[in-house]
Parts: structure tokens; C-alpha cells; sequence
């Protein structure tokens, strides 16, 4: 953290200023590096006129410094500011959480991705059309998921309870931090920092193929809910939100529901109730972040030919940091129920100017009781990750 220096006068302040009157001196431009000349050059041979500056002190971007310069904190303080953070954490009411939720009116029938331009594709709330040249890995996805003409419905969405209340216990088990905390989760997560791009880009895109698993109670366990979710994500693995989609699946007894579901962390979880799955369902999910503020999930159930898609504005505070890409297990109750193994395939992601996959990834696992864990994660090719189910708790 930066030191507290004490602010200067305006006068003495703009004793450090100087107006120039023309381009710099050749001893001056000696000193630029080298890709600083080219476009300094091609500036003088368009000759513009030059003014001398007049310059005054900046009030509203001098006074913006105050925060940063400020001394470091004592403990005391520290737990001070703590707490005045945690008071800041507010989860929005239900009515306010569908407020930053959209869903897509539906194309007419017989509609053709293939053939509709980019407008009429974001309109629907359709993925774009990847450039074939740049993007090809994505193009050829795209191309696979649209061939079969979808239908397209228009999201009937609702609040998912489950999904929305699993977020409390998660921060209960981090007194010192309110991020997110990865430890309900088995897959592969990919760092964007180690593909070392260069300027560093946030990811933007996740993709992700699985069948929907069989899920079974766990037996000889108190009688209730046991939930796990299927998904793929940006973000949440080293900071405190994250932009995700996928399926999920309860059983009681004998009782057993799936459905699909997306989330804004910290915003509560969203289920699309007129978008039917079943076990052994092909489903595909991309989510993406196009703008900082704003997210997106798209959904196929190739079994059924049915998609859709839903936009979600961040909240407050939030927007995409775009640090990791996932595709994940997630135990939500306290039981892990029994589910078929799963197998996330062309998995996929991106930046704006980069293209990746699952390979060279971090393996994460769900634990239980004293640190076992509870799955078995691993990446068996580049865009392919599997993960088993080992025991309950």
C-alpha cells in the first residue's frame, strides 16, 4: 500500500509543469524508446497546428488520490474495516435479482442461425457467429450446436431456491474473507495468468458438453435433501464472484429433480422452469461475458433440440475480472449424493483475442469429514475432464 505523502499546493504543484511549444527536442526524442518514434513520427509529417497549453491545477481528479494514500492500517483497524466491508455484502430481495435477469423473446419458426446476420442472433439472445479464420475451435462448436435448426424458446425464469441459499453457508465457512470459496468444487480450473498472453486479457467465454448424470441418495443418511450441480463458469476460484451456468440435480427418497440454473455471484441463482432435462440428456452450456457488466448463458438440450438463453446485468460493484475458467462438480448439501460419473467435453474458453482449453488446469476435489475427498477429478485430453464420485461425506 502506498505511503501517505503530503499533498502539495497548487502553486507548487504546477511548478512541476512545463507547456511546450512544438514536438520534443531531438535530444528529448533521443531518449524515447523505439516503438514511441514510429507513430511520433508519422504525428510531425501530418504538420498540425500547435497552442501553447494552458494549464491549471485538476480539483476533481486531484481530490480522486485521497483514497489510495492512505497509511497502513494497525489491527484495530483492520478488524474495523472488516466488518464495515462485510456490512456492504447485501444480498438483493428476489424481486430485485429478477430486475437484473433477461430472457429472450423467442425467433418465429423455421428461424435459421446459419443464416441470420448478428443482429437478428443477438436480438434472440443467440451466441454470435465465431469468426472461422480467428476462432476456429468455437466456429466448429458453433456449427455443430446450430446445425440440428434448435428450437427456440423463450425462458420462463424464477428464483432457485437451492441454488440461491447455498451461497450463506459458503461464506460462513470463511470468517476473515467473504469471497467465494471453492471448496464444494471437482474439476478443472484454468488460471488465465498462466497462458502469460501478452497484454494480460480477462476471459470472456466458457464452454462446456455433458450428459445429465443419474443421481441417487446417499443411503443410511438423515432424511432429506442431497443436491450437486454441473457447470461451467468464469471467475469465483480467487476472487469473490463468479459468472456460471449449468444443471443440478435433488433427490429425497425416491424423488428426484433436475433442471438448469445460472448465477451472477452474488446474485442469487436463477432456474429456467420451462426447460425440461432428464438423465442421459446431452446438454451444452456457454456463458460469457461480452461487457464487463454484463452477462449471458446459453443452453442446448441436444437430446430434446430445445435452447435458450438468458442475459444477466452484475450487480452492484461487480464486473467481469475474467481471471479463470471452470468446469466444475459443485456439492451443495451437506451429503453427496451418488451420481454417475461425469465427463465435461470440448471444453473451451476464451479472451477476446485468445482461445483455449481445459489442459494445463488445476484439479480441485470436494472434501468431507478430515480432508478426504469426496470426488476424483482429472483432465484426460485437452478439452475433455472427467470427474467420479467417490464417497458421501
Amino acid at each position: 500500500m502506498a505511503e501517505r505523502k503530503d499533498k502539495m499546493s497548487d502553486e507548487e504543484t504546477l511548478k512541476h509543469y512545463k507547456p511546450e511549444e512544438g514536438f520534443p527536442t531531438s535530444d528529448a526524442e533521443s531518449e524515447l524508446p523505439a516503438a514511441a518514434k514510429e507513430p511520433l513520427e508519422k504525428a510531425r509529417a501530418s504538420k498540425p497546428e500547435f497552442v501553447k497549453a494552458e494549464i491549471a491545477v485538476d480539483p476533481i481528479m486531484t481530490n480522486r488520490q485521497s483514497p489510495v494514500l492512505q497509511p497502513e492500517k494497525n489491527e484495530e483497524e483492520k478488524q474495523v474495516a472488516n466488518k464495515s466491508k462485510e456490512k456492504k455484502v447485501v444480498y438483493l430481495s428476489d424481486e430485485e435479482t429478477l430486475k437484473h435477469v433477461t430472457a429472450f423473446d423467442a425467433p418465429p419458426e423455421g428461424f435459421d442461425p446459419n443464416a441470420a446476420d448478428d443482429r437478428l442472433l443477438l436480438r434472440h439472445g443467440i451466441p454470435r457467429r465465431p469468426n472461422a479464420q480467428q476462432e476456429p475451435l468455437l466456429r466448429k462448436l458453433w456449427d455443430s450446436a446450430f446445425a440440428s435448426k434448435p428450437r427456440f424458446i423463450k425462458a420462463e425464469i424464477a428464483i432457485d431456491p437451492i441454488m440461491s441459499k447455498r451461497r450463506r453457508p459458503v461464506l460462513d465457512k470463511r470468517v476473515e474473507s467473504l469471497d467465494f470459496s471453492p471448496s464444494g468444487w471437482a474439476g478443472d480450473v484454468v488460471l488465465v495468468s498462466t497462458k502469460n498472453y501478452n497484454p494480460p486479457e480477462p476471459v470472456n467465454t466458457v464452454y462446456g458438453e455433458w450428459f445429465i448424470p443419474n443421481v441417487t441418495p446417499v443411503s443410511n443418511e438423515p432424511a432429506g435433501n442431497q443436491t450437486v450441480g454441473f457447470w461451467v463458469g468464469i471467475d469465483g476460484f480467487t476472487n469473490g464472484q463468479v459468472l456460471q451456468a449449468g444443471s443440478a440435480a435433488t433427490v429425497n427418497g425416491s424423488n428426484v429433480t433436475n433442471w438448469v440454473w445460472t448465477e451472477w455471484f452474488p446474485l442469487g441463482a436463477i432456474q429456467v422452469t420451462n426447460f425440461p432435462i432428464k438423465p442421459g440428456d446431452y446438454l451444452t452450456v456457454l456463458v460469457c461475458a461480452p461487457q464487463p457488466d454484463h452477462g449471458y448463458c446459453s443452453m442446448l438440450n441436444k437430446t430434446t433440440n430445445q435452447a435458450t438463453s438468458i442475459g444477466i446485468t452484475a450487480p452492484g460493484g461487480v464486473t467481469n475480472i475474467g481471471a479463470s475458467a471452470e468446469w466444475i462438480v459443485e456439492g451443495i448439501s451437506s451429503v453427496l449424493p451418488v451420481f454417475s460419473t461425469v465427463v465435461f467435453q470440448n471444453c473451451s474458453a476464451g479472451t477476446k483475442d485468445h482461445a483455449f482449453n481445459a489442459e494445463g488446469g488445476t484439479i480441485t476435489e470436494i472434501t468431507g469429514s478430515g480432508g478426504a475427498n469426496l470426488t476424483s477429478a482429472a483432465i484426460l485430453s485437452d478439452n475433455k475432464v472427467v470427474v467420479k464420485w467417490l464417497k458421501a461425506s
